[in-house]
């Protein structure tokens, strides 16, 4: 008797969906307008979670999509593995360019490991992340910022070896979203996400409601002053606030000191040195 594997799918049939979040891992954090999104099972998910964002009402301003640059490649086993075979990848980014290696050995050897090794040592550039997704024999490469640029080569592409690799295929991926907010805007906004990356059918909403409160800052309004005065007083040890010449200064010319203060009701004492 043989027994044919099925998968029960559990009910309701649903999504483990994303949730909204701001990040608040150590510095160098993100700017507090940039939200982020995340799947439960992130790591399986990785290659195929592209977000969609949008905020209500519309006069709370925009939601700005956040594209970050990623190559994706994708490894073919073309023979049984092999010991002593070498396996590079050069990642470039704004820093120049690295190049990983990974030999075959009796603990690294077959498709999978060989991607898995790479993606790891690659994961430990300051620009990127990497996972491999041994369900797709692929390694997915990202930049960490917008901002950052990133490029990729891998050998062998040809056969030749146990394992090649394909081209990597750069590509855009929106990972998170930026608040425009309008300055004149108050009230109650609601932030929300979906995925748009499996399947024909977006996953459902995922939202957070944001109060944003009007802040009036005064502006700060600089005081008139006193004329300035002389007052020619005696003070600790002896010694002068100074009075005006009324001869040729030299070299052993007392200084002067002028005073004066402010007109409004805080009436702090300001000196000045002649």
């Amino acid at each position: 008797m043989i027994s044919i594997a099925t998968i029960t799918a559990i009910t309701p049939v649903r999504w483990y969906n994303n949730t909204v979040c701001q990040d608040r891992e150590p510095a160098p954090t993100t700017l507090p307008t940039e939200f982020f999104a995340c799947f439960t099972d992130d790591t399986f998910l990785f290659n195929t979670n592209i977000y969609e964002w949008d905020v209500s009402p519309t006069s709370a301003g925009n939601m700005v999509d956040n594209n970050f640059n990623r190559n994706t490649i994708l490894l073919t086993t073309l023979s049984a593995p092999a010991l002593a075979e070498t396996y590079t990848a050069t990642v470039t980014t704004g820093l120049g360019a690295v190049v990983y290696t990974t030999n075959t050995t009796a603990a690294v050897q077959t498709t999978d490991e060989i991607g898995l090794d790479l993606a790891n040592k690659i994961n430990a550039n300051p620009r990127v992340s990497a996972r491999y997704i041994n369900a797709r024999n692929s390694i997915v490469i990202e930049s960490i910022s917008t901002t950052f640029t990133l490029s990729s080569a891998f050998s062998p592409i040809t056969a030749g070896q146990s394992t090649r690799f394909d081209n990597p295929v750069p590509d855009l991926i929106t990972r998170s979203g930026t608040m425009a907010w309008d300055h004149s805007f108050t009230g109650s906004a609601t932030i929300r996400v979906r995925s748009l990356g499996c399947g024909a059918t977006p996953s459902p909403w995922t939202s957070v409601v944001i109060d944003v409160v009007e802040e009036r800052v005064l502006p700060i309004v600089v005081s008139d002053l006193y004329e300035p005065l002389v007052l020619n007083a005696d003070t600790c040890g002896g010694r002068s606030t100074g009075e005006i010449p009324v001869c040729q200064v030299d070299a052993l010319t007392l200084p002067t000191q002028f005073f004066t203060s402010s007109i409004n009701a805080s009436n702090t004492v300001y000196s000045l040195l002649s």
